[in-house]
């Protein structure tokens, strides 16, 4: 679930732009080396010898973006190695735009093989993706690829980086740069140390360079990313407005929560009511029964579409007659239907644990992608967007895993809303029949 964040922070940093072609700061040496492989790593089919990420904040007195820079150089040790790497890909996307493609093969007498720009084709993955593909001409043993590009990016408030993969990596370099007046702090993962920022003239930086990382492959029903060693990265102080005050909390989540999930208007409660009434939800229904009814007419009859593009179907009586909307607008009229019928809920999100599980003691918002409500009056839990599942059975994604929850008080007409983090523990065995 996309969570909408509307601040003046964000609207004085973030306007359209237009690609400038820079490489951050990586060297693309005219006459290259072949590197040596230690000992350690002789047997393996490839070997990072570098793989470089240098993530920079540019501002100027239109817009702050991003500039993502990666350099990376593998070393192919055997035919499974010239395999993997003989092809290669650079995914780009919406809010992405990838710069002019350096990449070349470096052969063990020295030779070396551009990839001309002609040679490198826009097309989409399997999965629907763009990508930009090229193959590597001349691979063989011992010969070295090395890739260099970058791309520029919208301002984004929170990032990770992953710096483990199947294949070990001889060094491994993340810089991240901002304006001096952003304060982002860092976190390393599975025994990555977390940076320190130094201030140099108008601007901040963080970095950490890693020596000697072991590969890590993937293993039948293992969390194999989560295990990943990897560094993330979020936008926690503004020298411009409140320099003391911490960006971006848990409980200023659970504040847009409530203004996305538990502020309707009028026009969209009259919606709801009448929709409760085709459902069969009447007040002498208990909450379970409430909740019941409502997650099976919702899951059985509106269908769920990101690429919707016309707006009119985020309303209510759009969603009643035809029967689609977005992801976002679906869990707005979940919840509608929720508080109308009078069910006390706590609207949440959490990671899916299979890759990120949530680190509750640092905030990171990009990372919550798995809608769950809470219902306290019954004590379970339910997962609005899954349609295969019904209360109080979750996707295992959310299980074992914290979850970032919206929790309200109400006194007079004044409701405030505070976070509240749950640990989402799996079902006893003896509640199912599996």
């Amino acid at each position: 679930m996309k969570i909408v964040i509307i601040t003046a922070l964000l609207a004085a940093l973030c306007t359209p732009f237009a690609f400038a072609q820079q490489s951050g700061s990586s060297e693309w040496k005219p006459a290259p080396a072949i590197h040596d492989v230690p000992k350690s790593f002789s047997k393996e089919s490839a070997v990072f010898v570098l793989d470089k990420r240098h993530i920079e904040y540019k501002s100027n007195e239109k817009e702050t973006y991003v500039l993502r820079t990666v350099h990376r150089i593998i070393k192919v040790l055997d035919d499974k190695g010239i395999e993997g790497f003989n092809k290669m890909s650079v995914s780009t996307g919406p809010g992405r735009e990838v710069g002019p493609i350096k990449a070349r093969t470096i052969l063990p007498g020295g030779k070396v093989i551009n990839v001309t720009q002609d040679k490198i084709r826009l097309t989409k993955s399997d999965d629907g993706q763009e990508e930009y593909v090229f193959a590597m001409e001349g691979m063989e043993k011992n010969a070295e690829v090395e890739i260099l590009y970058t791309e520029r990016r919208e301002f984004a408030l929170f990032g990770t980086e992953v710096l483990q993969f199947g294949i070990p990596t001889m060094t491994a370099d993340f810089t991240l740069i901002t304006p001096s007046s952003l304060r982002f702090e860092t976190k390393g993962y599975n025994g990555l140390a977390a940076t320190k920022d130094t201030v140099i003239d108008e601007s901040r930086i963080h970095q950490t360079v890693v020596r000697d990382i072991p590969s890590l492959e993937e293993e039948p029903y293992s969390n194999h990313e989560a295990h990943l060693m990897r560094v993330s990265y979020r936008l926690s102080f503004s020298e411009r407005d409140n320099p003391d005050v911490r960006l971006f909390t848990w409980n200023d989540l659970a504040k847009r929560l409530y203004e996305q999930m538990y502020v309707f208007t009028d026009k969209e409660r009259k919606v709801t009511e009448k929709y409760l009434k085709t459902l069969g939800v009447s007040a002498q229904d208990s909450d379970e029964e409430k909740i019941r009814k409502i997650e099976d007419g919702l899951k059985t009859n509106i269908h769920m579409s990101d690429e919707i593009s016309d707006e009119s179907y985020l309303n209510f009586d759009k969603i009643v007659d035809k029967k689609l909307t977005t992801e976002n607008a679906y869990c707005r009229f979940f919840s509608s239907c929720l508080k109308s019928a009078g069910v006390n809920f706590e609207y949440g999100l959490t990671s899916n644990r299979f890759n990120f599980p949530l680190d509750d003691k640092f905030e990171n918002w990009k990372l919550l992608e798995i809608p769950v409500i809470y219902f306290p009056s019954v004590k379970k839990y339910l997962a609005p967007t899954s349609i295969f599942h019904r209360m109080p059975f979750l996707p295992q994604g959310a299980l074992s895993n914290k979850g970032v929850f919206c929790k309200t008080t109400t006194i007079g007409d004044l409701t405030s809303a505070i976070s509240t983090i749950r640990m989402i523990n799996p079902l006893p065995l003896e509640t199912t029949s599996n």
